[in-house]
């Protein structure tokens, strides 16, 4: 019964057209396809290449890495190494301006609070966990939760190490990943900022790319190099055109697994919403960044990290929008529904998981439910409410990405109202907390307000200073996203009262008098009647968001909350039928775990989503030579401009050696960082972007047009010895002496 099951279902993924699985997989390194990785590439690793494979990657918070030398050198993306050199630079020396290189290791400085983590080993911890849940209610996920975290910490006093117990299969297995953690970390060479992210957000998920996008750094034990026993040596040859390689690193998280429902809410409620915010966040961010150079240099990681979401959201929403992808996750799920309907002892054990999950997103879609509650969500006063959230997009080149919500900003510990922020607006908000927390005894106040002598301080303070400007077309860019999410909507209504948004926000901000010291002491004073009664138009305003969120957090209360442990149970009970009907044919969806992929270095025919004409055919490689090329087509200028020392050493570049290329590798956020390496396990690549087209990979892989983006290894060389001539670093990674023939890029296999 099982095995005709999946024969029907294997058979239906094999007639799929652009999103077809034959390279799919960010798989487990204990569940690697070696019959697939044979019957197609004629190879199979053995235990021993995949054992190495695992001790050589080490992973970071939100990105992946490698040693590749026996003294601790371990190399990942410039932009999983931004944070230790933007921690490093001063005023007087910037290192994401002018690069760093540390010739000795006497040189190399530590970065701040940066830790790599070095996976030891993976137990399979299934037995002990379903041992300790037998009696475990399937809906208690706070027991569950307990029952990992007592694993955890008994793992961790057992070994010594940071262990993480891992849900795979959303609960049909249990792996216990066992970490040794390395805090002391040293900055060993970085290219500018200007080559590392060389075609800046416009390039960003776009190919033909031209990024030196890479960092090495050394790990210290005891002040002293480590010493691993296993890292990746590099190639020599790099790699050619359709040459099978391999990419081994940590994938944050897709969507694969979610059922149908799941996605149409995604699709049709909350990317649109996040979209938007994403928009108003970043149109913010370069407001604020043109206030000086030293605010744009302090946001400028923000403001990168806010346009990679924003850019990965808009990709991951265009998958949705797909119907030949949307048709096929209807017709896997009704091919896995179809095969457990078959099978009475599945159909009595877990009764029908796919109708938990539609009637939670539901219950979210009547009366507006879930787009009233992100403009409108409540804060007990406990700080800052998550406001316009949902997961972060884990784009390629962030990571796992930023935060994908509007949250309210954050005055003074007070919490802002999700649906109107801005300096006046959350002073609105902390003096109705203040008065409200006022009236009650001490001991019953929330910490923020216990002292209430500092509460009047902040409140009071006779220094501040407000833009009403900014407040006004922030609260007019809320308006209008308002006005679209919400149409009809009385709080809404009323603020317009008739108007544009821009001009009631003007309107608004303009007859306020909150900011003024002497207003505020007087409503204040007035206690909650004051505040009450006061006709003031953004304390009218404030008071009745805060209102609607209560109101809105009740009705949550009531008609979701009491759906949400079915709905967990029931994506259990789907991943477990999956597991029974499939078993290891398939990976689990990432989760920031190591995994390995395997694909060819291809190029592909651009199909309009990217910034180059439609029927452009890309080739798989681009070269030094492109570089400087696409730079002056340009004009040499931002975000498009070569470092000063890549002008002074053109004429001793080798133009024909490559740069950056693309593999048909499945990879999503997470993997920047991971080496791309041939079947000897030689480093050949390093993962740091994905084109657009890969990323509707989070919900279906596409070989057709799915690219992981890499800066090539002869390309890592050929920089660093001919522009900035860190002689002792190539030495150290091609395990050569000094003066050694340079790369033949003549093998690049264009």
């Amino acid at each position: 019964m099982m095995k005709k099951s999946y024969a029907i279902f294997l058979c239906a993924a094999l007639l799929l057209g652009n999103f077809a699985l034959a390279e799919e997989g960010m798989w487990l390194f204990n569940a690697v396809p070696k019959d697939k990785l044979k019957a197609r590439y004629g190879f199979e690793p053995t235990q021993a290449w995949l054992d190495h494979m695992q001790r050589s990657s080490v992973k970071f918070g939100g990105g992946s890495g490698s040693f590749v030398s026996p003294n601790g050198l371990v190399m990942t993306n410039h932009h999983i190494g931004a944070g230790c050199i933007n921690a490093l630079s001063t005023t007087a020396k910037d290192y994401m301006k002018t690069g760093f290189y540390a010739p000795t290791q006497a040189d190399e400085v530590k970065c701040p609070n940066m830790t790599v983590q070095f996976l030891m080993g993976i137990e399979d911890i299934t037995a002990k966990v379903n041992a300790a849940l037998k009696d475990v209610p399937a809906t208690d996920a706070a027991r569950q939760r307990t029952t990992l975290n007592t694993l955890q910490t008994e793992c961790g006093t057992a070994t010594k190490l940071t262990c993480q117990a891992v849900s795979m299969y959303s609960g049909a297995m249990y792996f216990m990943y066992k970490y040794k953690p390395y805090n002391d970390v040293r900055l060993v060479f970085a290219p500018e900022y200007d080559m590392a992210f060389f075609g800046g957000d416009p390039d960003n998920f776009e190919y033909p790319r031209y990024d030196l996008d890479v960092t090495f750094l050394r790990v210290y034990e005891d002040s002293k190099p480590v010493h691993p026993e296993h890292y990746f040596s590099w190639s020599k040859s790099g790699a050619k055109k359709n040459e099978l390689v391999f990419v081994s690193g940590h994938p944050g998280s897709t969507q694969r697994l979610n059922t149908v429902a799941q996605l149409e809410f995604i699709r049709d409620i909350q990317y649109p919403i996040q979209i938007e915010g994403q928009a108003r966040a970043i149109a913010d961010l370069i407001k604020r960044s043109a206030a000086s150079e030293e605010t744009r240099r302090s946001l400028e990681r923000q403001l990168f990290n806010q346009q990679n979401t924003a850019k990965a959201t808009k990709g991951y929403y265009s998958g949705l929008l797909d119907k030949e992808l949307m048709a096929i996750k209807a017709k896997d799920e009704n091919q896995l529904r179809q095969a457990f309907l078959k099978d009475p002892k599945l159909k009595a054990q877990y009764g029908d998981p796919w109708k938990d999950i539609a009637d939670y997103y539901k219950a979210q879609r009547d009366g507006n439910l879930y787009a009233t509650r992100q403009y409108f969500p409540y804060s007990s006063g406990q700080g800052a409410p998550g406001g316009r959230g949902g997961p972060g997009a884990p784009g390629g080149r962030g990571g796992q990405g930023a935060p994908g919500g509007r949250g309210g900003s954050q005055a003074a510990g007070a919490g802002a109202p999700g649906a109107f922020r801005g300096a006046l607006p959350d002073l609105v908000l902390m003096l109705a907390r203040a008065v409200t927390e006022k009236e009650k005894p001490e001991a019953e106040r929330s910490a923020t307000f216990r002292d209430t002598a500092a509460v009047e301080q902040r409140l009071f303070a006779t220094d501040q200073k407000f833009d009403k400007d900014a407040d006004a077309a922030t609260l007019a860019g809320t308006l209008a996203e308002m006005t679209k999410f919400l149409p009809g909507h009385p709080i809404v209504a009323k603020a317009l009262n008739g108007k544009t948004p821009e001009q009631a926000a003007k309107d608004i901000i303009a007859g306020t008098k909150i900011d003024s010291v002497e207003f505020r002491k007087q409503l204040y004073a007035g206690g909650k009647d004051g505040l009450a009664g006061s006709a003031d138009s953004l304390v009218v305003l404030v008071r009745a968001a805060e209102a609607e969120g209560m109101r809105v957090n009740e009705e949550w209360a009531k008609k979701v909350t009491p759906l949400e442990a079915a709905r967990t149970a029931a994506e259990t009970s789907i991943a477990k039928i999956r597991f029974a009907v499939q078993g290891f044919s398939y990976p689990p969806d990432a989760n920031s775990t190591l995994r390995l992929s395997y694909g060819s270095v291809k190029g592909f025919v651009e199909d309009g989503l990217g910034t180059v004409p439609k029927g452009t055919k890309l080739a798989p490689f681009t070269t030094m030579a492109e570089a400087y090329a696409y730079a002056a087509k340009h004009g040499n200028q931002a975000p498009y401009k070569l470092p000063d020392s890549w002008m002074n050493a053109k004429g001793k570049v080798n133009g024909k050696v490559p740069l950056d290329f693309v593999s048909t590798n499945d990879i999503i956020g997470g993997n920047s960082g991971s080496p791309v390496l041939n079947k000897n396990a030689e480093v050949v690549g390093l993962i740091f972007d994905g084109n657009i087209q890969m990323l509707p990979g989070r919900f279906q892989f596409g070989e057709k047009m799915n690219r992981a983006v890499s800066v090539d290894s002869r390309g890592i060389i050929e920089a660093a010895r001919s522009i900035y001539h860190a002689t002792a670093l190539v030495d150290e990674i091609i395990g050569t002496a000094a003066g050694a023939a340079k790369v033949d890029a003549k093998k690049a296999g264009k």
